[in-house]
């Protein structure tokens, strides 16, 4: 499992404990190979351009809201609008509702095509490189909760679609408020250049994640203790 909790979850459901570890959350594996590239390769590669301060916003359906998140994408972007900043959208996933937030997100890149950009997907190895080359990441997705705080990347969590998720970091989660949305941009975008690019090492990753999780996991099904002919 990513975390203990998690653990202690799945062997309330009568697991064997021997048979569940928790190995920590899997793109460390991802995070802790990973050498990052220079802001102009990240331009080349997306059409991206970077200003002083950047900000990474992914948005996604949330489908047990009536209004699939809309209102919260709203508030984001009337924010958005009151930040010197430049940003770069990702798509939303296919969830239902993502056609009209998608519509949205690209309304306002026209409307505001000199200070922001979108991209369909920038793929695991980019989207990482982003999560070290950018100041801030705002939306809901499960990225804002896992990796960037992984890394250590300030992050806005709008909504509830990621109620009841382990925040693996420190996580900024608002409502729908332009207002409280506007006052976190503010105050950390205005945070000095070095405490928003700084980002957690790997020997810091190591010290909370001594092994990768696929170390972990090969050494425990090499080990004696994994029982095979458990039932799972």
């Amino acid at each position: 499992t990513a975390a203990e909790s998690y653990r202690n979850n799945v062997i309330l459901m009568d697991h064997p404990a021997k048979n569940v570890i928790c190995v920590g959350p899997m793109v460390l594996d991802m995070i802790l190979d990973f050498e990052p590239c220079s802001r102009s390769i990240f331009e080349a590669k997306t059409g991206y351009r970077f200003s002083e301060r950047n900000i990474l916003v992914t948005y996604h359906p949330e489908t047990l809201a009536k209004d699939y998140g809309m209102n919260g994408l709203l508030a984001l972007l009337e924010a958005l609008d009151r930040v010197d900043c430049n940003i770069l959208f990702t798509y939303p996933n296919a969830d239902q509702g993502s056609i009209e937030i998608k519509e949205r997100i690209l309304s306002y890149v026209h409307i505001n095509h000199l200070k922001s950009w979108a991209i369909p997907s920038l793929g695991q190895t980019l989207y990482l490189n982003a999560l070290h080359l950018f100041n801030i990441v705002a939306g809901n997705s499960s990225s804002g909760i896992i990796e960037a705080p992984l890394i250590g990347l300030p992050v806005i969590n709008i909504g509830k679609r990621q109620d009841g998720r382990l925040r693996f970091g420190k996580v900024h989660d608002v409502d729908g408020s332009v207002n409280r949305i506007f006052t976190l941009l503010k105050q950390l975008l205005a945070l000095s250049p070095r405490s928003t690019s700084q980002k957690h090492g790997k020997e810091e990753l190591l010290s909370t994640y001594p092994s990768a999780p696929s170390d972990i996991i090969v050494g425990w099904l090499e080990s004696s203790n994994y029982d095979n002919d458990s039932q799972i």
